[in-house]
């Protein structure tokens, strides 16, 4: 067995994992005023300084994607999740 089986191995053992996943390529073209009023006005700046409508989205539908995994984890009410970010913007 090489080191990628046994990691492998390791992780389907000692681990339960959920996957969420959306298709973005349906939300790509959508206009990002639609969703900005979901996030804090410093977090909607930061969005909007993209460049490209569909980078602006890509970022929008992962925080969204995170929040409802986080929602449906927890039994949280999605508009409750506050996310959190480092002063390097990493949540």
């Amino acid at each position: 067995m090489n080191i990628r089986q046994k990691i492998i191995s390791k992780i389907e053992l000692n681990c339960e994992v959920e996957i969420f996943v959306m298709n973005i390529a349906a939300v790509l073209n959508e206009p990002v005023e639609k969703y900005l009023p979901l996030f804090s006005l410093e977090r909607q700046k930061n969005i909007l300084r993209y460049k490209l409508n569909a980078d602006r989205n890509r970022t929008i539908f992962a925080e969204v994607l995170l929040r409802y995994a986080i929602s449906k984890k927890f039994s949280l009410p999605i508009e409750k999740i506050i996310i959190e970010r480092t002063n390097a913007g990493k949540p």
